[in-house]
């Protein structure tokens, strides 16, 4: 039972009759429970607080057998990216009528609207089933993690795995969003060029072309620093573009945060492609945008799978 209670998704049956029986095997290790490196945490709760209350006064409220429907229809409710399993609370409001979610969902037949994913760690993610690939790229201008993780997760379930995605397409997407939103945040616009922001030597060129100009209109600027207009001109628009990838950075690390881990190598190659077109440094940036342990253990592992050595050698793990 506390195999059961503690993997809910796992199918777990209790033979009687084998090694003497589960008590007398309790009994026997009841020492070395004690003094295990290792506990289970429903073991550490009383009743009360580990949810069997719960249990019982939602049992009292569904007294009867449920049907299908009445599943469905709670279901249908779920939030997208949401576990199925947990939100419908299928264990104790379900289960004792229809078995268990896997078995139930497999033998109800095809449901588009109730369409998910499976992960490693038993959940059932629920995804949109009319996603599209331009939904992706909007998604990613109005940086919206939680789109840009759904729209993704959602074509891979359409296309039937990353092998039939256009994973090509969506890379060169992620590129497109990310100079629309250089072009959007920062303030330094050549209307000469009809608003396309300028980076790298374009960018200095510009910035110095404009400095030349004040500084022979108006000369230096009068003050202690003596600094010409050039380098505060240059200073600011800079500024301007570091404050962007930074912005660009942060969104990528919350776009990973929201999917399921076993997809967030390929969703971070796909996010990449974008942040590399404007800056060498896109890893580092990535990194700084970390502001959580839990997500400096997210590029660790990442960088594991894509071969990024900045992120697996990075065992700084604390954050202030």
């Amino acid at each position: 039972m506390l195999l059961q209670r503690q993997f809910p998704t796992v199918d777990v049956e209790v033979m009687q009759n084998k090694l003497g029986g589960l008590t007398g095997t309790t009994e026997v290790h009841g020492k070395i429970i004690q003094t295990s490196t290792i506990k289970f945490s429903i073991a550490l709760l009383e009743k009360r607080w580990s949810g069997e209350l719960l249990n019982h006064i939602a049992q009292q409220s569904y007294p009867g057998s449920v049907s299908s429907q009445e599943a469905i229809k709670c279901l249908l409710k779920a939030p997208l990216l949401s576990d199925l399993l947990l939100w419908s609370n299928w264990d104790v409001l379900f289960a004792p009528s229809l078995g268990s979610f896997t078995h139930w969902l497999l033998n109800i037949g095809p449901i588009q609207e109730l369409s998910c994913i499976v992960t490693t760690d038993g959940r059932f993610v629920r995804i949109d089933t009319s996603a599209t690939v331009d939904q992706f790229l909007e998604a990613v201008i109005q940086q919206s993690p939680f789109q840009v993780a759904l729209k993704l997760l959602s074509l891979l379930h359409i296309y039937n795995g990353s092998s039939n995605a256009p994973i090509s397409l969506l890379k060169c997407y992620a590129q497109r969003a990310v100079d629309a939103i250089m072009n959007t945040n920062n303030d330094l616009i050549s209307t000469s060029s009809e608003g396309k922001i300028f980076v790298g030597e374009e960018l200095h060129t510009q910035i110095a072309e404009q400095g030349a100009r004040s500084f022979h209109s108006i000369g230096r600027i009068q003050g202690s620093s003596g600094i010409p207009c050039v380098r505060r001109l240059m200073s600011k628009s800079l500024s301007n573009i570091d404050h962007t990838l930074q912005l660009i950075a942060k969104f990528i690390v919350d776009c990973l945060g929201h999917l399921p881990s076993e997809f967030r190598s390929l969703a971070a190659d796909i996010l990449l492609s974008g942040l590399q077109t404007v800056t060498k440094n896109c890893y580092s940036a990535i990194l700084h945008a970390c502001s959580e342990t839990w997500q400096l253990c997210m590029l660790h592992n990442i960088g594991l799978s894509l071969g990024v050595a900045e992120w697996v050698e990075d065992h700084d793990m604390t954050i202030y």
